[in-house]
């Protein structure tokens, strides 16, 4: 079994290079499914039970749209459940923006490994930008909306003007449908060494509310001591 295993990984890394490629015409039937039955109602409703006030929703930018020629599923209506659920619980909800269009670094955790382009290449920063504002526009009218995370963990090889242009950018993006006083702008600081170079750049009488994001990963070091 192992080795059956071993040989469909070793072939969806040669010659298919996504899970809904892998897929094929299940692809959307099976993802759907998946969405629908990992995460419920009744899950989000015993974290409020627990004693949980907010939770964080991953989404990569095919979240309300497919994109023509990309591997990917989107489901604008399960998202829209997600936070008519999250309302009616009273949790609030931070997004965090796990895909930028062009993908912000070569990790899988931007929806596809190696396929990195955002931040070396122009001509994706304007869908980015508007896949921000989307998203603001599309759930400023909910009260359980916190925070909006406008990246998750980019390259670190991208520069630091870059980054920080890009969250001064996003920033007004979503202060144009959401006020600094209910919604958190949230700003990732990747690596925690980067502090130095990122953070506290968006100074306070510019940028109201503004969070920044560390992960401190204590399996990778112990910079967190």
């Amino acid at each position: 079994n192992g080795n059956i295993q071993t040989a469909k990984f070793r072939k969806l890394r040669n010659g298919v290079d996504s899970l809904s490629k892998s897929l094929g015409a299940r692809a959307e039937s099976h993802i759907r499914a998946h969405r629908e039955s990992y995460i419920t109602r009744d899950d989000l409703k015993w974290l409020k039970s627990a004693g949980i006030n907010a939770v964080r929703i991953p989404i990569g930018y095919w979240a309300l749209h497919a994109v023509d020629g990309l591997p990917f599923v989107a489901s604008p209506d399960l998202l829209d459940t997600a936070m008519n659920w999250c309302k009616e619980l009273e949790l609030h909800v931070v997004f965090s923006l796990h895909s930028l269009p062009g993908h912000q670094s070569p990790d899988h955790t931007t929806g596809r490994r190696d396929h990195w382009e955002w931040g070396r290449n122009p001509r994706w920063d304007a869908l980015a930008l508007d896949f921000v504002e989307e998203i603001a526009a599309r759930y400023a009218g909910n009260p359980m909306l916190a925070g909006i995370c406008v990246v998750n963990e980019p390259s670190q090889q991208i520069a630091a003007e870059t980054l920080l242009k890009f969250y001064r950018q996003a920033y007004a993006r979503i202060r144009k449908h959401c006020s600094y006083e209910r919604v958190a702008v949230v700003i990732p600081i990747y690596t925690e060494a980067r502090k130095g170079e990122l953070g506290g750049r968006l100074l306070a009488h510019e940028f109201e509310n503004v969070i920044e994001e560390y992960h401190l990963y204590q399996c990778f070091g112990l910079f967190f001591l």
